[in-house]
């Protein structure tokens, strides 16, 4: 592993070092090593745990697993070893409620282990989902905290949005409504469902202009074309910050609609809120749930069973429709950031 050095100076390899660590940093995973980083004071550190980082994630002043899910084993032998040498560790966990996906074997030993780990105090393991919206959790956790994506745009400063990408958005709406799918363009994620609706026979595509923004991986390419044959702006690239900046800024509704198998957290839908944009979420989910208890306009679609034909909750009207103002208060965010920072702060 190589090492990584602070701005102070501090090594990751150095011993009694403060460390943030991650098995990979794709996806949203370089972002919440960096924001831990600069909110914990903390080294970053990378790779998979093996006997060249053993020593150093063992002697760690402090250490903040930021996603664990990418490596339990390493996390359960790092936290139990550091357990048992009276230190603390602290792991994020991203998708707790995989531990209560099917009575499969694998499952029931996931759910047994963290419902153990619950009880070695020097452990401290976080979800980015409250307990009040998937109260199971609690028996895999210590306590429920908010999606970094939900709050980390806090007290940031404005920055800059992509112009041209933005005028590009503006002169394809024509003055139409914004509907923005933005990311990977996967099954998991929905992109059929939207497919499927923009070429229903109520599809409003007079009023909704919809902008699929991001990669489509080799399965889902046919879906690029499709997509401009209904009438959408696709973009079928990596998107940049700035360009995404520019698209949450120009988009009134962002898809959020996932598969049932992947209930989850999501950034997608934490920047949505963030930015005052309608997301568009499967009823029933965790997030429409969370939505809904916090006093979230959003569009809610049904799902059909896995390998149905996927129809909307409502008709497609609504989503033209929807005008309600549900932008959340700054005290809000940062009540929530500040939940989160002062709790995983404490346990480390």
């Amino acid at each position: 592993m190589t090492a990584i050095t602070r701005t102070d100076g501090q090594s990751p390899n150095a011993a009694g070092a403060r460390l943030v660590h991650m098995r990979s940093l794709g996806g949203h995973r370089r972002e919440y090593q960096d924001l831990f980083s600069a909110l914990f004071d903390l080294a970053p550190s990378t790779g998979r745990v093996q006997l060249a980082n053993l020593r150093h994630l063992l002697l760690a002043r402090a250490l903040l697993f930021g996603t664990l899910d990418d490596d339990y084993a390493g996390f359960f032998l790092i936290a139990l070893l550091r357990a048992a040498l009276g230190r603390r560790t602290v792991g994020i966990f991203l998708r707790p409620q995989t531990c209560f996906q099917s009575s499969a074997l694998r499952f029931r030993i996931k759910k047994a282990v963290f419902a153990h780990l619950r009880k070695v105090r020097p452990v401290s393991v976080f979800t980015i989902m409250p307990f009040s919206v998937a109260p199971q959790l609690a028996e895999v956790a210590d306590r429920g905290l908010l999606d970094p994506h939900l709050w980390d745009m806090a007290e940031s400063d404005a920055r800059a949005t992509d112009a041209a990408f933005s005028a590009q958005i503006s002169a394809a709406a024509g003055g139409r409504r914004v509907l923005a799918f933005v990311g990977t363009a996967s099954t998991i994620k929905g992109v059929t469902l939207l497919r499927d609706m923009m070429a229903g026979p109520d599809w409003p595509g007079g009023d909704i202009l919809v902008v699929v923004a991001g990669r489509f991986p080799d399965e889902t390419e046919p879906l690029a074309r499709e997509f401009e044959a209904l009438g959408a702006l696709v973009i079928s690239r990596f998107i940049s910050d700035a360009e995404l900046r520019a698209l949450y800024s120009g988009a009134d509704f962002v898809w959020a609609c996932y598969r049932p198998d992947y209930d989850q957290a999501s950034g997608i839908f934490g920047r949505a809120v963030q930015t005052g944009r309608i997301p568009v979420l499967r009823a029933g989910s965790l997030i429409a749930r969370f939505a809904r208890q916090n006093g979230i306009a959003a569009v809610e679609l049904d799902w059909a069973s896995p390998g149905k034909v996927a129809r909307p909750k409502s008709p497609i009207s609504r989503i033209v429709d929807q005008n309600a103002d549900f932008t959340l208060s700054k005290a809000t965010i940062s009540g929530w950031k500040n939940d989160f920072v002062t709790t995983v702060g404490a346990a480390l």
